[in-house]
């Protein structure tokens, strides 16, 4: 993705939050190259994603102009729960490590539910993909 005027300070520096935002669009879009639309899965069933962890370790900055490539794997799978794995580069540097972990929480209860079996085949072909 393109770093854009208004991912960035007024030194042309990307703003720190704005990489859980590149994060996001990247898992987001994992999903659609497998063939899913995740909020067409998960809305109907009265299911959303939820952030339950972050951890961001900042490398180096990304400015004005870059074109980044965000890696998305996945570590590990639970019941109501997916471990992601993400890094920020700029061509062949490291500017941040994201480790994600997302609940599927029910929307009325607000409680944790378990993963739609679709969500799970993704997961399974992006790991067995991601393995080999």
């Amino acid at each position: 993705m393109r770093v854009y005027i208004e991912d960035t300070d007024l030194g042309g520096v990307v703003y720190h939050s704005n990489y859980l935002k590149f994060a996001e669009r990247a898992r987001t879009e994992m999903f659609r190259e497998h063939g899913y639309d995740i909020a067409n899965i998960l809305h109907p069933k009265g299911i959303f994603f939820a952030i339950r962890q972050c951890i961001v370790d900042y490398r180096a900055p990304a400015f004005l102009g870059d074109l980044l490539t965000i890696q998305t794997d996945i570590s590990q799978v639970k019941p109501t729960r997916i471990y992601f794995d993400q890094n920020v580069w700029r061509e062949d540097k490291l500017l941040a490590e994201i480790k994600i972990i997302v609940a599927t929480i029910d929307v009325k209860k607000l409680k944790p539910v378990p993963l739609p079996h679709e969500v799970k085949q993704v997961i399974k072909e992006k790991l067995t993909k991601h393995s080999e």
